[in-house]
């Protein structure tokens, strides 16, 4: 009987966290990150890249994205720099 309580107890504490979570996110609206013009490509020599490091370099994407947020009724613009790997340099 107590397993059954204990059970049940916890099944809906998990359910009211989830629900608590998708409540909480749905009042923050923002819109998905984009890719501001000018972003580039760039390789790192130091850090070698591929089977057995075959390739001299890593190639990375580098630039700024933005989104668009809902906060206290109003729209702010928020930006954030991104520095992401993107295969090999030959």
């Amino acid at each position: 009987m107590k397993k059954k309580i204990v059970s049940l107890a916890l099944s809906l504490s998990t359910i009211f966290t989830i629900a608590a979570g998708n409540t909480m996110n749905a009042s923050a609206s923002c819109s998905g990150w984009t890719r501001e013009p000018g972003w580039y490509i760039s390789c790192d020599w130091s850090d070698r890249c591929g089977i057995a490091w075959a390739f001299p370099g890593t190639c990375y994407e580098v630039g700024t994205k933005i989104r668009y947020c809902n906060e206290n009724g109003r729209q702010v613009k928020k930006t954030s720099k991104f520095y992401e790997r993107n295969g090999c340099c030959a």
